[in-house]
């Protein structure tokens, strides 16, 4: 997927975190400035914002860049990065024994971000997934009807598609002096039987019984009908034409004979479809996989039909993924009566779930009973066998249906508007004091309607802010405090902080581990493990050769703790034994030289390029980095090698920024 020809895949997931991350950027520069002045003209109506230490002295007002350039300082002006005035916030919540990552709404600042909270509880979740498909046929009940013998049709009686046909009506009167040996083969053994229940000679009786099933049998292969056979027999004449009837009931597909057209035996005649019932075959997205069930019932609805509704239940669930629209072909049963759904006809389905804990599916309405795995229309309430295949039913428990709430145990929801995405993880608001918050990482399960199913992180009574979380985040970063988009425990470029200066001999440190990083995510993007390999033997000799004196003579520790990052990863893909492992490592070995390109610039004169990758590691997205335009993807080779994003351009400094 190509950012210029190859649109993203049209997804769930990567489509809201990029949403989630564009608003926190420009609510980040909007809500922080009015947090500020808020925070300002409490300032002013109320004096200086201050409180006290733990030994009672007042704590210093600190003051922040509403942009986040800088950390809170203990004086006021403007930001020596953007030139933005500096607001005052309070940042003495350490002083003040709190949770140093919590966050204190002023007054002023809690009316503005408007915080509603909403109750951790546990409670079977309603979802309602919305399908889009078509109706098919019934692959099952589609009959071709074949020539069981040679010969000249001499006359069709359904020459074109369309035409209704029943059981039993005739199709084709075929020319064919083939089968003349074999019915007189079957007279004859007629004949036999009628004279020995004539004579009433016993011995004679059961051989020519014998030998009029072994005629019957034979004529029977050639595709003669039983009631042809008895015309046969009581005609006591052979005939050099036969009549080919249809099958079953349905409609003609396609039509193969002409009249005068000679035919072999196993040419097609005819194509002819049950459409009693139908398939509708819909398209279901990755994330509603977890809630799709073979048996569930669907409800269908289309704009031929308006105001009708037509049921059926799921017969099929694809086992493989679309690669280019990332959804799952589901295939269900609905009656057809009357003919009405036309194949080819849109429709729109619905599926409702009841949704509990680890992602359990209950289905009271099948409770005990037991289904068809094959026919999901085939369903009784005790262990029995298929009305149309024959096989023994199974239970719907073993299909993932929990029929006894009572089983499981509701799951832990939240209101999905609580939740912050930023696609590697999920970060709620807490509300642990009056007006005061501290984020949480939860490990959030399958999206249920307006609500997220919580596996952890979160527990039954909190309360979580459910509006304004973004509002109470932005106040975060501009305290300089854990948020969304820097975490408690951030990695070297998790951490935001403009360029600074550092020594001619790490910049030819960080030329070096950048020339061998570039050859290793080429070969990753080549698929090729032992090229990785050697490269990032290369890069682990650089950073491990060079990182005791970089330690020494850097006065920066941050440049220190990302060529440490850089020795451990690029150590674990030189040993990894398979391409999966080195590609795992290649994502913190990226990020570490993303961070110090962003932080310290890049050496040489060349605009270096981050991509980002949205599909990989199971859709949590990874970013690297290249020294030339045109992606190509280090995560999935040539599986994907053109799918991801430019996300950003790092300009070279200029020299006056470099020693």
């Amino acid at each position: 997927m190509n950012t210029t020809s190859s649109p993203l895949p049209q997804r769930r997931w990567p489509g809201a975190t990029r949403f989630l991350i564009g608003l926190a950027i420009l609510a980040v520069a909007v809500v922080a400035f009015l947090l500020g002045f808020g925070l300002a003209r409490s300032r002013h109506q109320t004096g200086p914002v201050s409180t006290l230490s733990a030994s009672g002295e007042s704590a210093p007002t600190r003051y922040a860049c509403a942009m986040m350039c800088i950390p809170p300082v203990e004086h006021a002006g403007k930001c020596p990065v953007c030139g933005m005035e500096m607001v005052p916030v309070e940042s003495d919540a350490e002083d003040r024994g709190a949770d140093p990552a919590s966050v204190r709404l002023s007054p002023a600042a809690s009316e503005l971000a408007a915080v509603e909270l909403a109750t951790v509880e546990r409670r079977p979740a309603q979802i309602d997934l919305r399908l889009f498909g078509r109706v098919a046929l019934d692959e099952t009940r589609v009959r071709t009807v074949t020539a069981a013998v040679s010969g000249r049709p001499d006359r069709i009686y359904v020459a074109y598609t369309g035409v209704r046909v029943r059981e039993g009506d005739p199709l084709i009167w075929l020319y064919t002096p083939e089968l003349l040996p074999l019915q007189d083969e079957l007279i004859r053994a007629a004949q036999d039987v009628w004279e020995s229940k004539a004579t009433g000679i016993e011995a004679m009786r059961e051989p020519s019984l014998q030998a009029l099933e072994v005629a019957r049998s034979r004529l029977l292969a050639w595709g003669l009908t039983p009631e042809q056979l008895v015309e046969i027999e009581w005609r006591r004449t052979p005939s050099d034409h036969i009549t080919v009837f249809a099958p079953i009931e349905g409609v003609v597909l396609e039509t193969y004979a002409q009249e005068g057209v000679h035919i072999e035996m196993g040419d097609r005649l005819f194509m002819i479809a049950d459409l009693s019932v139908v398939w509708v075959e819909v398209e279901a997205y990755e994330a509603d996989l977890p809630w799709i069930r073979y048996g569930q019932e669907v409800a269908f609805e289309t704009d031929a039909l308006p105001g009708e509704v037509f049921k059926g239940r799921i017969a099929l669930v694809d086992p493989m993924v679309d690669p280019k629209t990332r959804t799952v072909k589901v295939l269900a049963n609905v009656p057809n009566e009357g003919g009405r759904l036309k194949p080819g006809t849109f429709v729109r389905g619905r599926v409702r779930v009841r949704a509990g804990d680890n992602g359990v599916v209950y289905a009271p309405e099948l409770a005990g009973k037991w289904i068809c795995s094959l026919h999901p229309e085939i369903m009784k309430a005790a262990s029995a066998t298929c009305d149309v295949c024959g096989l023994a039913l199974v239970t719907t428990e073993s299909l993932g249906y929990v029929t006894d709430e009572t089983a499981s145990r509701p799951p832990v929801v939240i209101p999905a508007s609580a939740v912050l995405l930023t696609g590697k993880r999920a970060l709620v608001y807490v509300a642990t004091g009056d007006a005061t918050f501290t984020p949480r990482e939860v490990e959030l399960g399958p999206r249920a309607g307006d609500s997220y199913i919580v596996r952890s992180g979160l527990k039954v009574d909190e309360r979580v802010a459910a509006r304004g979380a973004l509002r109470i985040d932005s106040a975060a970063q501009i305290m300089s405090r854990p948020s969304m988009m820097q975490p408690a425990t951030a990695s070297p470029v998790e951490a935001t902080s403009p360029q600074r200066r550092f020594g001619s001999a790490d910049r030819e440190l960080q030329d070096k581990l950048l020339t061998a990083y570039f050859k290793l995510e080429q070969a990753l993007a080549g698929d090729q493990l032992e090229r990785a390999r050697t490269a990032a033997a290369t890069l682990r000799a650089a950073a491990g050769a060079d990182s005791g004196v970089a330690f020494t003579r850097t006065i920066d520790p941050e440049w220190s703790q990302i060529v440490a990052w850089v020795t451990t990863e690029s150590e674990a893909i030189a040993k990894a034994r398979d391409i999966a492992t080195a590609r795992r490592h290649f994502e913190p070995l990226s990020v570490a030289l993303i961070r110090s390109v962003r932080t310290f610039g890049a050496p040489g004169e060349t605009a270096l390029h981050v991509y980002h990758c949205p599909m990989a590691f199971d859709d949590r997205g990874a970013d690297w980095l290249q020294d030339k335009s045109g992606l190509l993807n280090p995560y999935f080779g040539a599986e994907m090698l053109t799918c991801g994003v430019l996300k950003e351009t790092l300009q070279p400094p200029n020299s006056e920024g470099r020693n």
